[in-house]
Parts: structure tokens; sequence; C-alpha cells
């Protein structure tokens, strides 16, 4: 699970189900919402879920699968919504278990079995 860094949206890895679940946060009361589309279309065996710093992209670690992958959205920073970035899921090796963004925003780093 990730929340982004404005506080507005949370995601959430759906191993089983091979999606991502998006929600909006009600910064009032904590409540959650789902996002419309949500959940959204995730790589084999998502496992972990990351928002870079800026909040523009969400990452997904995608335990299982052709050489491992890394599945990549655009945020939509007015509702929320993922987009597929053209070209994901990136290869990155054999069973990515965790995700991580640098603080520019410009390195992901994944943790492989």
């Amino acid at each position: 699970m990730a929340v982004d860094p404005s506080g507005k949206f949370v995601y959430v890895a759906n191993s089983g189900a091979y999606t991502v679940s998006g929600y909006t946060i009600n910064l009032a009361t904590g409540a959650l919402k789902a996002i419309a589309g949500s959940p959204f279309a995730g790589g084999i065996l998502p496992k972990c879920v990351t928002v870079d710093p800026k909040g523009n992209f969400v990452y997904v670690a995608n335990a299982s699968g052709p050489n491992g992958g890394l599945s990549g959205f655009t945020i939509n920073p007015t509702t929320g919504a993922l987009t597929v970035i053209a070209g994901s899921p990136f290869v990155v090796g054999e069973g990515p278990q965790s995700v991580a963004v640098d603080p520019s925003g410009k390195f992901v780093y994944t943790a492989n079995i």
C-alpha cells in the first residue's frame, strides 16, 4: 500500500486479482472512496506498490511473469485514476518483491528474489 505525497490518494496491490486498487482519501475524516475505474489492471502477482516523491507515477513490482516485471502508471492529479505507461510492464529480473523510487524521482529500484 502506498499514499501519494499530497495525501489525497492511496493505492493497494491486489496480488491474487492481478490488479491495483485506488482510493481517494477524505482529508477531514480519513474515509476511503474507490477511484472511478478502480481496480486497475496490474501485472502478474502485484506484490508491492510505491508512488514517486512528486506524486506523478505509481510503480508496482509484479512477483511473477516472464522475466519479472515492473508496472508503471501515471496518476491523474485531479481524480487519482491510473493510466499505464507505454511499454509497461518493464523487465526487471526474476521475482521482484519490492520497489522504491529515489528522492529525486529519477531512478526506480526493485529488490528481486
